[in-house]
């Protein structure tokens, strides 16, 4: 739980609206990577935890994963600034995908955290935000996985945007997929995803 919140204070502190509207010096490309830098720790946290182990540690690392992917695809890309921003929080989402991508995929498979409420979280996508397009239970899940692998798909298919965001959207979209068809052959999908 330690871990965790101080996680997200580091997090918190990183997230690209915080960084635009510093005085401090600080830039909107440090910031993304210092992003990127702590998810992809938090992928590595995730994917070392035994399964087995305290329920706490890994419910909080699969909301951090799932936040993630809330704040990054879960928000239309409909103009220039949701593009930008959504840009910035690509790399950070591959890196969940590349390291934790089995697991995240057996967690939805189970419906891990599924709750039987809407989403309807009021932060998501920060001063970017407004509209929130997953509108159903929160929560792991086979459909979530589908739609966030096919908004990873549409985000590199968008004629705005950076063209290597682009590339890692589809990197990771074809990972999932690679992932759902290796099914539950969990050492099969390891060396799918480059990690044995």
């Amino acid at each position: 739980m330690l871990l965790r919140a101080n996680f997200y204070s580091f997090q918190d502190h990183i997230l690209i609206e915080n960084i635009e509207s510093s005085r401090h010096g600080a830039t909107v490309q440090g910031a993304a990577t210092k992003l990127t830098n702590a998810n992809t720790f938090a992928a590595l946290y995730l994917s070392e935890l035994d399964p087995d182990g305290p329920s706490n540690e890994l419910s909080s690392m699969r909301k951090v994963a799932r936040e993630h992917f809330m704040y990054t695809l879960e928000i239309p890309f409909d103009t220039p600034e949701r593009v930008r921003r959504t840009e910035l929080y690509i790399a950070p989402a591959t890196a969940w995908i590349a390291i934790a991508g089995p697991r995240l995929y057996q967690y939805s498979k189970s419906n891990a955290d599924y709750k039987d409420e809407d989403v309807s979280p009021w932060w998501i996508g920060g001063t970017y935000g407004g509209v929130v397009l997953w509108d159903k239970r929160d929560g792991f899940s086979i459909e979530r996985w589908a739609f966030w692998r096919d908004r990873f798909r549409e985000f590199s298919k968008l004629q705005a945007g950076c063209k290597e965001a682009k590339k890692q959207a589809e990197k990771a979209a074809q990972t999932m997929q690679t992932i759902e068809e290796a099914g539950q052959k969990w050492p099969l999908m390891l060396s799918v995803v480059g990690l044995t």
